[in-house]
């Protein structure tokens, strides 16, 4: 689906003021970044997560397929090489653009019906409700891109258990989608375990961004958290994102083993079956099958998600593409964590470089790479965005494509256009009669009907001095002949 349907869909729900396209923009770039990063740094661990919480239980005396999350790192290496922990990928990765900007634009504008004015904070109850909306939303785009997923990562533990389910070889995404529309109830197939899903994606989502948002509070001392830097950013959406799964992580197991079981010879009727089955069998452990990988996931990659989505949603939409924002958001989360922050380094430059008219872009750009030696991939993107707002905020002033600071010395920055007349002042005494107030006066309802206007008679034809009528004379047409002689 196309990014301006997105947009329309979201706009179309939300009434008045509070929903405005540039900020649901910002929304839907920054969250398709975040879900990238999120993506890359966190699928080798969701990917073992599957396949511990999928392998069938081992028959008596036997020891399951894997022992521990390293085992199944072990194995899969060995069997798939590392692109065995990257299997299913496909699916998500082609999903992650809408799934992520429908999560985090959702929670954006309902964010803004919440508050009370225009960037009024929200508190973290406000958050909490904020993201439980945007976890119903998601959980209908979240249903057929995760069974997709989870039967990738799963078909090769299960298929040498010999276990019936799964036992069909997928070729990729597409096939596992062409199949089960074909052999599984056509579409009805691609929704097999949506209120697992949605039991998972609406209190884990609330119960995130609400620890996300308590967490940032807590870091900033306040409810102003703009000046948190990209360490406290990382923390906050690493520990938010292992609430997430400590809130939620039996109904993900349920999720996963419906999703994975045969179409055509079930073990589980439903959830509730599911959960029976898992705790007779496996006991309350059972539930928890795969929990030390997602744990680890958690952090790394839900710290790289919302330092990419606040990195990318702090910068300007109206100047960059989507793909400068995300090769910035990454330059972002690979700079040194020794480099100074880009307004400091400005400054520095401009006041080693000493030249009164100030230094343009390129003189700061090999000033700050001869100090600071190698910068990270985007640093020019990254130096020009800091530039402009400086500029924008009055930090710094921009004459005659020259950056300079402020200050006594600095030259007048001339205005565009003529300058106004200097007004002289009137005599004292003078009394000024009220501006008029602008557009037609209001017409008086008991004032008398206008007399209409009397056209003037219309003069008489003018004639010629001459006598002769005004004009070429009119044509006349000869008689026709008659016996050879004219009429």
């Amino acid at each position: 689906m196309p990014v301006s349907s997105w947009l329309a869909i979201i706009c179309s729900g939300i009434k008045g003021e509070n929903c405005k396209m540039g900020d649901v923009a910002k929304d839907l770039t920054a969250g398709t970044v975040g879900g990238a990063a999120n993506l890359i740094v966190g699928h080798p661990f969701d990917t073992i997560k599957v396949k511990l919480q999928s392998q069938p239980a081992p028959l008596p005396g036997q020891l399951p397929k894997y022992t521990g999350a390293m085992d199944a790192v072990k194995q899969t290496l060995a069997a798939e090489g590392p692109r065995g922990l990257y299997k299913g990928m496909g699916a998500p990765f082609a999903t992650v653009a809408a799934f992520n900007a429908l999560l985090f634009t959702v929670r954006g504008q309902m964010e803004a019906l919440l508050r009370s004015e225009p960037g009024a904070p929200l508190t973290v109850n406000q958050q909490v409700v904020c993201g439980a909306g945007a976890g119903v939303a998601v959980s209908f785009l979240a249903c057929p891109t995760e069974l997709i997923k989870c039967r990738l990562q799963a078909q090769s533990a299960v298929a040498s258990c010999g276990s019936g389910a799964i036992a069909l070889k997928y070729g990729g995404p597409m096939d596992v989608a062409r199949q089960v529309l074909q052999s599984e109830g056509g579409a009805r197939g691609l929704f097999k375990g949506l209120f697992p899903t949605m039991a998972r994606e609406v209190p884990g989502n609330a119960a995130m961004f609400g620890v996300y948002e308590a967490l940032k509070q807590s870091l900033a001392g306040g409810q102003d958290t703009s000046s948190l830097g990209r360490g406290s950013l990382m923390l906050a959406g690493g520990l938010a994102g292992a609430t997430f799964w400590l809130t939620v992580y039996p109904t993900d197991v349920i999720k996963s083993v419906i999703q994975v079981d045969d179409y055509k010879n079930p073990k589980f009727s439903g959830s509730i079956d599911a959960f029976k089955k898992i705790v007779k069998s496996e006991g309350v452990k059972g539930l928890y099958k795969g929990f030390g990988p997602a744990m680890a996931r958690s952090i790394p990659a839900n710290g790289a998600c919302f330092l990419a989505y606040e990195v990318t949603r702090g910068f300007s939409l109206s100047n960059l593409t989507a793909r400068q924002l995300a090769s910035m958001a990454t330059e972002e989360l690979n700079k040194s964590p020794s480099l100074p922050p880009y307004p400091q380094m400005i400054m520095e430059a401009l006041d080693a470089m000493k030249q009164a008219e100030g230094a343009n872009k390129s003189s700061i750009l090999k000033y700050t790479e001869s100090k600071y030696g190698e910068m990270p991939p985007g640093h020019a993107e990254l130096l020009s965005y800091h530039l402009t707002r400086m500029k924008d905020s009055g930090e710094l002033l921009f004459i005659k494509n020259n950056y300079l600071k402020p200050g006594p010395e600095a030259p007048l920055k001339r205005g565009r256009g003529r300058p106004p007349k200097p007004k002289e002042p009137l005599p004292p005494g003078t009394i000024l009669a009220p501006p008029r107030p602008r557009g037609r006066p209001r017409k008086d309802p008991n004032a008398p009907p206008a007399p209409k206007k009397l056209k003037p008679p219309s003069a008489p034809p003018s004639i010629s001095k001459t006598g002769r009528p005004r004009g070429r004379p009119r044509k006349v047409n000869p008689q026709p002949l008659q016996n050879g002689v004219e009429a």
